[in-house]
């Protein structure tokens, strides 16, 4: 075989080719390719651990939401309670003032003397007892409990009051 320069220019370009191809595919040694290998490996743990602490953080959410939705469910219940009872509270409160209304007509109509509800509403008697504590003005709370302990103390008073009168 006779080899020309052709060939021979030929033969060199495809080995130098398969060289320029060797070297660029990537050939690594064994200990770079463990190191990579390792902290791959440490990588993929590391991604699983951060997973399940998404998955913890998810779960716990969860749980409040509900815990909270149940919270939520007691207060209305108990805002609805206590709104009936301030309804039931406004309910007697009116009575009671309607009963002293017609007490105090009865009494000055037994007394001879003429009467009007502006006279009764603007005084709660014919006479101020000067012994009597001056009430107190009734101002109403945001918060339902106070306002529920408020109108008890008050209503107190006044069944005490009315006691006290009728004795």
């Amino acid at each position: 075989m006779i080899i020309t320069r052709q060939r021979q220019t030929a033969v060199l370009l495809c080995g130098a080719a398969g060289l320029f191809a060797v070297a660029m595919s990537g050939c690594v040694s064994s200990s770079t390719y463990n190191e990579m290998k390792q902290a791959a490996e440490d990588a993929q743990r590391n991604l699983q651990r951060e997973r399940q602490k998404v998955q913890a953080i998810e779960k716990a959410e969860i749980e409040r939401k509900k815990q909270m939705e149940e919270w939520l469910a007691r207060l209305s219940g108990t805002v609805e309670r206590l709104d009936g009872m301030t309804r039931s509270w406004n309910d007697l409160r009116v009575e009671l003032r309607r009963l002293r209304i017609d007490r105090e007509l009865e009494r000055q109509a037994q007394q001879g003397k003429p009467g009007g509800i502006g006279l009764v509403i603007e005084s709660q008697g014919s006479q101020p007892d000067p012994q009597a504590p001056t009430p107190k003005p009734f101002v109403f709370s945001n918060d339902p409990k106070l306002r529920l302990k408020d109108l008890l103390n008050q209503l107190q008073g006044v069944i005490q009051e009315s006691e006290g009168k009728s004795q």
